[in-house]
């Protein structure tokens, strides 16, 4: 077996214990990125600084308008009291 895939299963399997004992998500993927860097033998800051945070930082931007509205959208369910009514 491969060491990259071996990093992949431990990977996944510290992340699902990270969200079962749910903690922070995102302090959970950094985890687990670096995880796969040392089992693939990269350098676990470049690969934190390169590939994982310019992929976080273009998911976010490609998707502001959705968080936004969503947002929004709570905000007003909450202060016009339609919350309660449905939880």
């Amino acid at each position: 077996m491969d060491m990259s895939l071996l990093g992949i299963i431990v990977a996944l399997v510290v992340l699902i214990i990270i969200c079962y004992r749910k903690f922070n998500p995102v302090v959970g993927t950094l985890i687990c990125v670096a995880i796969l860097a040392i089992f693939s033998g990269l350098s676990v800051l470049d690969t934190i600084t390169d590939t994982y945070f310019t992929g976080f930082s273009d998911f976010l931007k490609n998707n502001f308008l959705l968080f936004a509205t969503g947002t929004v959208f709570a905000s007003l369910m909450e202060g016009s009291g339609c919350k309660n009514d449905l939880f």
